[in-house]
Protein backbone atom coordinates (compact mmCIF):
# COMPACT_ATOMS: atom_id res chain seq x y z
CA UNK A 1 0.00 0.00 0.00
CA UNK A 2 3.33 2.26 0.97
CA UNK A 3 4.57 1.80 -2.56
CA UNK A 4 1.25 2.66 -4.34
CA UNK A 5 0.21 5.92 -2.35
CA UNK A 6 4.12 6.85 -3.44
CA UNK A 7 3.78 5.67 -7.25
CA UNK A 8 0.52 7.63 -7.02
CA UNK A 9 1.26 10.73 -5.16
CA UNK A 10 4.69 11.38 -7.67
CA UNK A 11 2.59 14.01 -9.76
CA UNK A 12 0.95 15.78 -6.64
CA UNK A 13 1.78 19.07 -7.66
CA UNK A 14 1.47 18.42 -11.55
CA UNK A 15 -2.22 18.00 -11.44
CA UNK A 16 -2.35 14.49 -10.78
CA UNK A 17 -4.44 13.08 -7.75
CA UNK A 18 -4.39 9.45 -6.14
CA UNK A 19 -7.07 7.40 -5.95
CA UNK A 20 -8.05 6.34 -2.54
CA UNK A 21 -9.14 3.28 -0.75
CA UNK A 22 -10.07 0.84 1.31
CA UNK A 23 -12.59 3.51 3.20
CA UNK A 24 -9.79 6.10 3.35
CA UNK A 25 -11.10 10.06 2.52
CA UNK A 26 -9.69 12.88 2.26
CA UNK A 27 -10.49 15.25 4.75
CA UNK A 28 -9.53 19.23 4.14
CA UNK A 29 -7.87 20.78 6.71
CA UNK A 30 -9.69 24.20 7.38
CA UNK A 31 -9.39 26.99 9.72
CA UNK A 32 -12.30 28.60 12.05
CA UNK A 33 -13.09 32.01 11.25
CA UNK A 34 -12.53 32.64 15.18
CA UNK A 35 -8.48 31.76 14.98
CA UNK A 36 -8.18 33.42 11.38
CA UNK A 37 -9.48 36.71 13.08
CA UNK A 38 -6.94 35.89 15.95
CA UNK A 39 -3.92 34.86 13.72
CA UNK A 40 -4.94 38.22 11.74
CA UNK A 41 -4.77 39.97 15.56
CA UNK A 42 -1.64 38.77 16.35
CA UNK A 43 -0.21 39.99 12.74
CA UNK A 44 -1.14 43.61 13.34
CA UNK A 45 -0.26 43.13 16.97
CA UNK A 46 3.18 42.43 15.93
CA UNK A 47 3.18 45.29 13.13
CA UNK A 48 2.57 47.40 15.65
CA UNK A 49 5.28 46.77 17.67
CA UNK A 50 7.65 47.09 14.38
CA UNK A 51 6.42 50.49 13.94
CA UNK A 52 6.58 51.37 17.77
CA UNK A 53 10.28 50.52 17.46
CA UNK A 54 11.24 51.17 14.14
CA UNK A 55 12.15 47.94 12.84
CA UNK A 56 11.16 47.29 9.12
CA UNK A 57 8.32 44.32 8.86
CA UNK A 58 10.50 42.72 6.18
CA UNK A 59 13.04 41.91 8.88
CA UNK A 60 10.60 39.78 10.78
CA UNK A 61 8.96 38.59 7.70
CA UNK A 62 5.79 40.49 8.37
CA UNK A 63 5.46 41.84 4.72
CA UNK A 64 6.01 45.30 3.22
CA UNK A 65 7.12 46.54 -0.15
CA UNK A 66 10.51 44.65 -1.16
CA UNK A 67 13.78 46.23 -0.87
CA UNK A 68 16.70 46.21 -3.58
CA UNK A 69 19.09 44.27 -2.22
CA UNK A 70 19.70 43.11 2.01
CA UNK A 71 22.45 45.63 2.57
CA UNK A 72 19.78 48.76 1.22
CA UNK A 73 16.92 46.87 3.98
CA UNK A 74 20.09 46.97 6.76
CA UNK A 75 20.87 50.47 6.12
CA UNK A 76 17.44 51.43 6.24
CA UNK A 77 16.75 50.14 9.72
CA UNK A 78 20.16 51.46 10.62
CA UNK A 79 18.79 55.34 9.34
CA UNK A 80 15.24 54.85 11.39
CA UNK A 81 15.16 52.64 14.44
CA UNK A 82 18.59 50.77 15.08
CA UNK A 83 20.71 53.88 15.27
CA UNK A 84 18.14 55.78 17.93
CA UNK A 85 18.49 52.34 20.04
CA UNK A 86 22.44 52.61 19.80
CA UNK A 87 22.60 55.83 20.85
CA UNK A 88 21.09 55.33 24.05
CA UNK A 89 22.99 52.51 24.53
CA UNK A 90 26.21 54.74 24.06
CA UNK A 91 25.48 57.56 26.14
CA UNK A 92 24.27 54.92 29.05
CA UNK A 93 28.12 53.64 28.36
CA UNK A 94 29.40 57.33 28.89
CA UNK A 95 27.54 58.00 31.57
CA UNK A 96 28.26 54.60 33.85
CA UNK A 97 31.90 54.67 33.09
CA UNK A 98 31.82 58.51 33.40
CA UNK A 99 33.43 59.71 29.99
CA UNK A 100 33.82 63.10 29.36
CA UNK A 101 32.13 63.11 25.97
CA UNK A 102 32.81 63.83 22.25
CA UNK A 103 35.23 64.90 21.22
CA UNK A 104 37.71 63.21 23.78
CA UNK A 105 36.02 60.53 25.18
CA UNK A 106 32.91 58.61 24.09
CA UNK A 107 31.73 55.29 23.37
CA UNK A 108 30.81 54.80 19.78
CA UNK A 109 29.57 51.14 18.02
CA UNK A 110 30.88 50.12 14.88
CA UNK A 111 28.14 49.45 12.68
CA UNK A 112 30.10 48.47 9.10
CA UNK A 113 29.07 44.63 9.96
CA UNK A 114 25.89 45.36 9.38
CA UNK A 115 26.53 46.64 6.30
CA UNK A 116 29.29 43.93 4.95
CA UNK A 117 26.08 42.03 3.15
CA UNK A 118 26.93 42.41 -0.81
CA UNK A 119 30.54 41.42 -1.28
CA UNK A 120 29.99 43.42 -4.61
CA UNK A 121 28.83 46.64 -3.79
CA UNK A 122 31.04 46.45 -0.68
CA UNK A 123 34.33 46.23 -2.75
CA UNK A 124 33.23 48.85 -5.25
CA UNK A 125 32.87 51.43 -2.47
CA UNK A 126 36.30 50.60 -1.18
CA UNK A 127 37.59 51.00 -4.88
CA UNK A 128 36.19 54.28 -5.08
CA UNK A 129 37.01 55.69 -2.24
CA UNK A 130 41.12 54.72 -3.07
CA UNK A 131 40.77 56.26 -6.45
CA UNK A 132 39.29 59.45 -5.03
CA UNK A 133 41.98 59.82 -2.47
CA UNK A 134 39.64 59.13 0.13
CA UNK A 135 40.96 55.89 1.88
CA UNK A 136 44.51 54.51 1.62
CA UNK A 137 45.24 51.46 -0.02
CA UNK A 138 46.06 49.94 3.06
CA UNK A 139 42.94 51.27 4.96
CA UNK A 140 40.66 49.62 2.17
CA UNK A 141 42.25 46.31 3.02
CA UNK A 142 42.00 46.72 6.37
CA UNK A 143 38.37 47.10 5.88
CA UNK A 144 38.16 43.65 4.28
CA UNK A 145 40.30 42.13 6.93
CA UNK A 146 43.68 41.60 4.80
CA UNK A 147 47.35 42.77 5.32
CA UNK A 148 48.76 45.95 4.38
CA UNK A 149 51.11 45.94 1.61
CA UNK A 150 54.61 47.76 1.33
CA UNK A 151 53.91 51.75 -0.06
CA UNK A 152 50.09 51.27 0.51
CA UNK A 153 49.57 53.78 3.49
CA UNK A 154 49.84 56.96 1.34
CA UNK A 155 46.66 58.39 -0.54
CA UNK A 156 46.61 58.14 -4.23
CA UNK A 157 44.56 60.60 -6.73
CA UNK A 158 44.54 60.67 -10.48
CA UNK A 159 46.54 62.62 -12.21
CA UNK A 160 43.84 64.08 -14.19
CA UNK A 161 42.27 66.04 -11.20
CA UNK A 162 43.79 69.05 -10.74
CA UNK A 163 42.42 71.95 -8.74
CA UNK A 164 41.00 74.94 -11.23
CA UNK A 165 44.37 77.10 -9.95
CA UNK A 166 46.64 74.76 -11.82
CA UNK A 167 44.82 74.23 -14.76
CA UNK A 168 45.63 77.42 -16.79
CA UNK A 169 49.41 76.84 -15.89
CA UNK A 170 48.91 73.59 -18.02
CA UNK A 171 50.94 74.24 -21.49
CA UNK A 172 48.58 73.12 -24.38
CA UNK A 173 49.52 70.84 -27.21
CA UNK A 174 51.62 72.68 -30.21
CA UNK A 175 49.06 72.62 -32.82
CA UNK A 176 50.50 70.44 -35.86
CA UNK A 177 51.06 72.51 -39.09
CA UNK A 178 48.50 71.30 -41.88
CA UNK A 179 50.06 70.54 -45.51
CA UNK A 180 49.19 72.37 -48.47
CA UNK A 181 46.82 70.93 -49.91
CA UNK A 182 47.37 70.65 -53.91
CA UNK A 183 45.11 71.65 -56.57
CA UNK A 184 44.68 68.63 -58.25
CA UNK A 185 46.68 65.26 -59.28
CA UNK A 186 48.02 66.68 -61.55
CA UNK A 187 49.64 69.82 -59.63
CA UNK A 188 51.29 67.33 -56.64
CA UNK A 189 52.54 64.86 -59.32
CA UNK A 190 54.63 68.33 -61.20
CA UNK A 191 56.12 68.95 -57.29
CA UNK A 192 57.48 65.50 -57.19
CA UNK A 193 59.09 65.72 -60.15
CA UNK A 194 60.62 69.03 -59.95
CA UNK A 195 61.89 67.83 -56.36
CA UNK A 196 63.36 64.93 -57.69
CA UNK A 197 65.32 67.15 -60.45
CA UNK A 198 66.38 69.69 -57.75
CA UNK A 199 67.61 66.47 -55.84
CA UNK A 200 69.51 65.13 -58.92
CA UNK A 201 71.10 68.93 -59.85
CA UNK A 202 72.20 69.10 -56.48
CA UNK A 203 74.13 65.50 -56.42
CA UNK A 204 71.55 64.27 -54.10
CA UNK A 205 70.19 61.36 -56.45
CA UNK A 206 72.20 59.18 -59.51
CA UNK A 207 71.90 59.28 -62.63
CA UNK A 208 70.21 56.69 -64.25
CA UNK A 209 73.47 56.09 -66.37
CA UNK A 210 75.79 55.94 -64.19
CA UNK A 211 73.98 52.37 -63.17
CA UNK A 212 74.14 49.36 -64.98
CA UNK A 213 70.73 48.04 -63.84
CA UNK A 214 67.94 48.65 -66.81
CA UNK A 215 65.29 50.71 -65.87
CA UNK A 216 62.11 49.21 -65.28
CA UNK A 217 58.98 50.92 -66.58
CA UNK A 218 55.25 50.46 -66.15
CA UNK A 219 53.05 50.95 -68.34
CA UNK A 220 48.92 50.49 -69.09
CA UNK A 221 49.50 48.28 -72.31
CA UNK A 222 52.32 45.97 -71.23
CA UNK A 223 52.34 46.28 -67.66
CA UNK A 224 56.20 45.93 -66.35
CA UNK A 225 59.05 45.81 -69.29
CA UNK A 226 62.54 46.28 -69.73
CA UNK A 227 63.63 49.82 -70.82
CA UNK A 228 66.49 50.14 -72.55
CA UNK A 229 69.91 52.07 -71.01
CA UNK A 230 70.29 55.69 -70.60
Amino acid sequence: MRDRWNEQSKGLHQGDTPILSGGLKITPWTVPARDAQLAELMRLSAEKICWAYQIPLQLLGLGGAPFSSTESLLRFWLSTGLSFALNHVEQSFDLLFDLEGEPSEYTEFSTEGLLRVDPKDRIEMLARGVQSGIYSPNEARAAEDLSAVPFGNEVRVQAQNVPLSAAAAIPTAPAMPAAPAAADYRDAVQRDVEALRARARSGQLSAPELSNEPVIRKTKANGLQRGELR
